[in-house]
């Protein structure tokens, strides 16, 4: 084997053992379920209704990631629904295949081998990562960064020589990478970067070995293709977190709150990578939290944003002599665009899974920057590198640690506890597993934490109006359960739980009134039609009643789920010689 092949084994291998303990944690009940553990089409594996499915424009999830959704059949078809182990573990192949690309990439373009193993060994092992490789819901993180990495190899590959079937393997590779996720709409861009460093097809510096120098008109044109490209799948995603109903009207956070939260996160990122202590699978937008106190903290994002400026200006200031500075910290400031906050998507103020990619940019203006100041000094290059090996075996070790923190809802969710300061959706999801363990009065506790953080949180309320039914407090779980239709009027298990609510305390016709509403909203609901047609047949109102609980039905379902239950033990058995294969 090459030098080359045992550095590229060694980066493998090395990211299964840093995150070997994966193989034996669960699935957690943030996300995972809307993906895998709940979804009917993916539990079903590969089909053609799944297939086609994947491609449509539902808003399932709130986004457009027909690959993704392909990727989490896929494991279905093999290892079965219901084993987190090879899940979490394909995750881990992803994300290792992607450092490993990443090192040939960076290799191939500027023949550099230390600079491009330690960015690419960053990469693998740094805690920022682990979000991304722990968490089975962020399959998409893992599946877009290694096509991206391919992106990256193949246009290095169409520079060195370029012609048609080159170039359809950079837009191949992107578009198979925006089907996974659209993160990768900054990509044309990033591209031109490297026409800029470490390609040197354009002004200002020499152009790297086998490069044909090209200009800036000719290297625009060429990214046409792929700039249509990344337009159609921003539309398809807009129009899919639109219809899921995860994009925050304009009004429901000011620009300025936008803005000042956008530069606040720049900072920390950068903060987080130098030093990833306090890591959390949730910040809370401290916004939406108590928009004076955050407003009243606009210093903090001056700060912050001054240093963005003076480092943007030094990288300027230095393009032809230091152009990997200007590449780097442009490359960083670029990816993070579409997920700093200025279209809000979500309640987070940021996110450990936004920086996977975007840090590369970081990495490789340090890296290249330390190499630069050490050329032609064995001495500094012998220390620079002694301190390289310490900080990636401590990355390494902390990011072990911290896989650890996802081995369950529990574990992952009192750890975000520690992390971050009024922690709400922890506190939601903690409440959510007392409840599932019968332990009601922790449950209750949790809930009322998160509300008393933020109120207008309509899960939070009813799912304190469900604990509250379950120890038969009707009348105050009545009072939680109408908060959480006032704050979302469409919320189906939330009308069904106040029927319940309503049905203990005697009020019949809010009874029947609220099981109707919640089958408006959700029409598949059946415990609702269930109970709306007894309530309906003990009123008399048997007409009524049959269609939500007639014979005729009744009849119907069962034979579907003898149907199902057929197509189950077909598939269980191809289940049982696939796991027995991955034993």
């Amino acid at each position: 084997m090459t030098r080359n092949s045992v550095l590229g084994t060694l980066l493998f291998l090395g990211v299964f053992v840093v995150y070997a303990a994966v193989a034996g944690h669960e699935f957690v009940r943030y996300d995972d379920p809307v993906y895998v553990l709940e979804n009917e089409v993916v539990r079903q594996g590969l089909s053609g209704r799944g297939f086609s499915w994947a491609f449509g424009l539902h808003g399932y999830a709130a986004n457009w990631h027909p690959l993704t959704w392909l990727s989490h059949m896929l494991d279905v078809e093999l290892f079965g629904p219901d084993n987190a182990g090879p899940h979490h573990l394909v995750n881990v192949f992803w994300h290792a295949s992607s450092a490993v690309v990443l090192f040939w990439a960076l290799l191939l373009a500027t023949r550099s081998l230390a600079p491009s193993f330690i960015v690419a060994a960053l990469f693998a092992f740094h805690p920022l990562r682990v979000e991304s490789v722990a968490w089975i819901a962020e399959r998409k993180d893992v599946l877009s960064g290694f096509f991206f990495m391919a992106t990256l190899w193949a246009y290095v590959r169409y520079a060195q020589a370029p012609g048609k079937l080159r170039y359809a393997l950079v837009l191949g590779a992107l578009a198979l990478g925006l089907l996974a996720k659209p993160v990768l709409v900054t990509v044309p861009c990033v591209l031109l970067l490297c026409d800029l460093w470490p390609l040197g097809r354009v002004a200002p510096g020499a152009p790297a070995a086998g490069i044909v120098p090209k200009g800036w008109r000719s290297c625009l044109l060429e990214k046409v293709p792929l700039v249509l490209l990344v337009g159609l799948s921003s539309w398809l995603t807009l129009t899919a977190q639109r219809s899921g109903g995860a994009v925050h009207p304009f009004w429901s956070l000011s620009m300025t709150e936008r803005v000042q939260n956008a530069v606040a996160s720049y900072g920390a990122y950068l903060h987080k990578t130098l030093w990833p202590a306090k890591l959390g699978v949730f910040y809370p937008h401290p916004a939406i939290i108590d928009s004076e106190a955050f407003r009243a903290s606009w210093p903090v994002a001056v700060g912050v944003g001054l240093l963005l400026l003076a480092v943007t200006a030094m990288a300027v200031a230095r393009l032809r002599r230091w152009p990997f500075l200007f590449v780097g910290w442009s490359w960083f400031l670029g990816m993070l665009v579409p997920m700093i906050g200025i279209l809000q998507v979500g309640n987070q103020a940021m996110a450990d899974r936004y920086a996977y990619l975007p840090l590369i940019g970081i990495y490789l203006a340090v890296v290249w920057g330390v190499a630069g100041l050490c050329e032609g000094q064995p001495g500094r290059s012998r220390l620079a590198l002694a301190v390289a090996a310490v900080a990636l075996l401590g990355y390494a070790g902390a990011t072990r640690r911290l896989v650890g923190t996802w081995k369950n809802t529990e574990t992952l969710f009192e750890h975000a506890l520690a992390a971050s300061e009024d922690n709400y959706v922890a506190h939601l999801n903690l409440g959510q597993v007392y409840r599932d363990r019968g332990d009601f009065e922790a449950a209750e506790d949790s809930f009322r934490a998160a509300l008393a953080i933020n109120r207008n949180i309509s899960e939070a309320q009813n799912n304190l109006g469900v604990v509250l039914l379950l120890q038969r407090r009707a009348g105050e779980a009545r009072r939680h359960l109408a908060e959480a239709l006032r704050i979302k009027p469409s919320y189906a298990e939330a009308h069904y739980n106040l029927a319940l609510a309503l049905n203990q305390l005697g009020d019949v016709q809010g009874t029947a009134r609220h099981y109707r509403q919640a089958l408006i909203h959700d029409p598949n609901l059946a415990e609702a039609h269930n109970n709306l047609g007894v309530l309906l047949r003990d009123l008399g109102q048997r007409e009524e009643a049959r269609r939500h609980y007639g014979e005729e039905d009744l009849a119907a379902l069962v034979l579907t789920i003898a149907q199902i239950n057929v197509w189950n033990r077909l598939n269980a058995s191809v289940r049982a010689l696939a796991g027995a294969a991955w034993n």
